[in-house]
């Protein structure tokens, strides 16, 4: 017979009273420790950020205003929609304020740019994107490069300032007026992409290129390597093939030849191949976060990226010694790189849960 049935009901009663008071110690440490736990979002404070400036210059007239309109605006949606940029780390600044404030944060004046490039060195550093877009109207005078604003312009100097100032991991300036191309010289440095619509300040036509950068983010066609993102230099790539075919379409002379400079120094380039070509970082980089595996912490998915672009970056430096190598050499590298990163773009999917085109 067990030994509880000898136990007298003051021995069972104490028994009883015991175990109540380890069960109740138990659930109140439960509750404590559950209290204790610092909850899930805070984690996100140490991921990297990304932020958008959108600039619209002065349009001059209503048909260049809608049209800068435009292409803002849907930049803007782009960036909320397919980039998942959080709608208060966009800033859009539009030379008619009451034009959409909903998404419109200032005038364009070179003071309120002033101010929000300020705003924005105090919020980023780190692991942090920067990217800036700036479309309208620009000038050259033979030394000195403009954006039009309302009031008085922004000089290629002025901008370089701001966006120095920003401590962000990578910066990508894209200027996208007219005249543009000085701003390569005084904006590009370290981990940052200038993308300008024009080779020079003498290109001073209204530029088509913005229409097709901002559309390149849109459509599967500018997606070259098929690995479900759209990097900078892709964009910039569609894009120059469209102006070009615009314009042949149309019978003219191109007026406008961009430019984009990754290295952090020298030229910008139109073409991204050759001897010391531009574009090795900016085929790394896509507005989907500073890099494809921002924030990712799977250890198979974190190791996957990293071969991933091991490749990319041996396909950029393949590119860039294009010229130096035999037509046939060069097509057997290519094509060996490009199945393995088909192969690892297939992989980084399947890991990740999106389903197989």
């Amino acid at each position: 017979m067990g030994s509880a049935s000898c136990q007298t009901p003051g021995v069972m009663l104490e028994m009883t009273k015991s175990i109540a008071v380890r069960v109740a110690l138990r659930l109140l440490w439960i509750t404590v420790a559950a209290l204790s736990v610092s909850p899930a979002p805070a984690l996100d404070f140490a991921r990297p950020q990304k932020h958008a400036v959108l600039i619209g210059s002065a349009g001059g007239d209503a048909v260049y205003s809608k049209k800068h309109w435009e292409l803002l605006s849907g930049m803007h949606r782009v960036l909320t929609e397919k980039m998942d940029f959080a709608p208060e780390q966009i800033y859009l600044l539009f030379e008619d304020a009451s034009r959409d404030p909903k998404i419109i944060g200032a005038r364009s004046t070179k003071v309120e740019v002033e101010k929000l490039f300020r705003a924005l060195a105090t919020k980023l550093g780190g692991e942090d994107l920067l990217f800036v877009l700036i479309i309208g109207h620009g000038t050259y005078d033979g030394e000195v490069s403009k954006i039009n604003l309302p009031g008085p312009d922004i000089t290629d100097g002025d901008l370089a300032l701001m966006v120095k100032m920003v401590k962000a991991k990578y910066r990508v300036i894209v200027n996208a007026t007219s005249a543009s191309g000085e701003f390569v010289k005084t904006l590009s440095g370290h981990n940052t992409v200038v993308i300008t619509a024009t080779k020079s300040g003498w290109e001073k036509t209204d530029t088509r290129f913005p229409k097709f950068f901002v559309e390149a983010f849109e459509t599967a066609e500018s997606d070259a390597n098929k690995d479900d993102m759209v990097s900078l230099a892709e964009a910039y790539e569609y894009a120059v093939r469209k102006v070009e075919q615009a314009f042949k379409n149309e019978g003219m002379l191109v007026t406008e030849h961009a430019l984009l400079e990754d290295r952090g120094h020298g030229p910008g380039q139109h073409t991204l191949e050759g001897q010391s070509a531009a574009g090795a970082l900016a085929r790394r980089l896509n507005l989907g976060g500073a890099a494809a595996s921002a924030g990712v912490t799977d250890p198979q998915l974190k190791r996957l990226f990293a071969e991933r672009r091991e490749v990319e970056n041996r396909i950029a430096a393949l590119k860039a010694r294009k010229s130096e190598m035999a037509a046939v050499q060069y097509q057997t590298e290519f094509e060996s790189l490009a199945v393995q990163l088909a192969k690892l773009s297939r992989q980084i999917r399947q890991a990740s849960g999106k389903k197989e085109p």
